[in-house]
């Protein structure tokens, strides 16, 4: 039984894992395998101490250059596949994290069971700015709203664009009172000016939001926030609503 978990427990130690393994195992495989030879050479073979100095010094010498050169090669594919996470995960317009992204923190802030709150943001009458002045000035408008939200949210609050013209905000616990007075300020939405049209626009924002709770799917999270931002809209726009779960659905 020991012998066979020494076994299982010596392939763990060369299973490759990461990209980096394929340089560190194979190099550990290498130094057990010199490391036995010159046991074997020194017991068995009778090799004096000079030799195998020497037959170290040779295999230093030869492998150095070519150990330096894969770990360099490992330490950019690492560096790639980083980058190629982030921009997987980027809503480039924007810069902020896209839906994916967001699903994630959102799907993390519900397994530590705090109340944090989920808010889907949307600007209003965005299909207007495309319209009047074309999908560029539209461009400028969703990056306007993002540097807004970005402004007004909580070094520790999270942020995302969703898609179109919707995001996603989620806020860390707070008192009702601290959310209300955040709400209104997003609400107010943006200004931004267009020197090729020379033409002010404002951007009101409606949100809707709901508590997370400790039961909670990220799905069915959206879908009460989902709720509450339609309510908004139909309210007249430029305001935050919290979802409220309706009586006889308790």
């Amino acid at each position: 039984m020991f012998k066979r978990f020494m076994f299982f427990r010596l392939l763990g130690l060369l299973a490759i894992r990461k990209p980096r393994h394929l340089i560190y195992k194979p190099l550990l495989v290498f130094g057990i395998i010199l490391v036995v030879r010159l046991l074997v050479g020194a017991l068995l073979l009778g090799l004096d101490s000079d030799r195998i100095a020497t037959e170290l010094l040779v295999t230093a010498v030869v492998a150095a250059p070519l150990i330096a050169t894969c770990m360099a090669m490992v330490t950019h594919m690492e560096k790639l596949q980083r980058q190629m996470a982030r921009i997987a995960g980027t809503d480039m317009l924007t810069n902020l994290p896209n839906r994916r992204s967001f699903m994630g923190h959102v799907e993390a802030a519900i397994s530590t069971g705090q109340p944090d709150a989920l808010m889907i943001v949307d600007a209003d009458h965005f299909k207007r700015v495309n319209d009047t002045f074309g999908h560029a000035a539209g461009d400028l408008a969703l990056v306007c709203v993002a540097e807004h939200l970005r402004h007004v949210i909580g070094p520790h609050d999270k942020i995302a664009r969703l898609g179109g013209e919707e995001f996603g905000l989620l806020i860390r616990s707070q008192p009702s009172a601290a959310t209300d007075l955040l709400g209104a300020k997003i609400a107010a939405g943006v200004a931004f000016h267009l020197p090729e049209h020379a033409a002010d626009v404002t951007l009101t924002l409606s949100i809707g939001a709901t508590t997370l709770l400790p039961q909670d799917t990220s799905q069915n999270a959206f879908e009460r926030a989902d709720a509450a931002l339609y309510d908004a809209k139909s309210a007249g726009r430029a305001r935050m609503v919290l979802f409220v779960q309706p009586a006889d659905a308790a």
